[in-house]
């Protein structure tokens, strides 16, 4: 008999940004990116939350021209230890359910059940 195998993937949506409005309860409505010195305008866009992206802001764009399209933009700078310690802690929940899972990234992992 043929076992049915389940595939799971899961990308935490705009996963920097997702981490700090869960932390900054604040800027839940606000366009929110996370990237570098919003003073000196320096660095490119780690993570864009929706609110931002309707505005045209991308990842991988530079701070600058996000600014342009959206004045309004809220500027975070990254926190990695957060963003890894929030991981590891998803991780862990699909690992309570089975061993099979693999990080892809960050923000990614696949799951593998029987």
């Amino acid at each position: 008999m043929p076992l049915n195998k389940v595939i799971m993937l899961a990308d935490c949506q705009s996963f920097y940004a997702s981490v700090e409005k869960a932390d900054h309860p604040e800027y839940r409505d606000r366009p929110l990116v996370v990237a570098g010195d919003p003073e000196r305008r320096s660095g490119i866009i780690l993570a864009a939350c929706p609110i931002a992206k309707d505005f045209g802001v991308t990842t991988a764009e530079r701070l600058g021209d996000s600014l342009a399209k959206c004045p309004d933009l809220v500027i975070i700078k990254p926190r990695m230890q957060l963003y890894i310690d929030i991981s590891m802690r998803i991780t862990n929940i699909y690992q309570s359910y089975t061993d099979l899972v693999e990080p892809y990234s960050i923000d990614v992992l696949l799951s593998y059940c029987q």
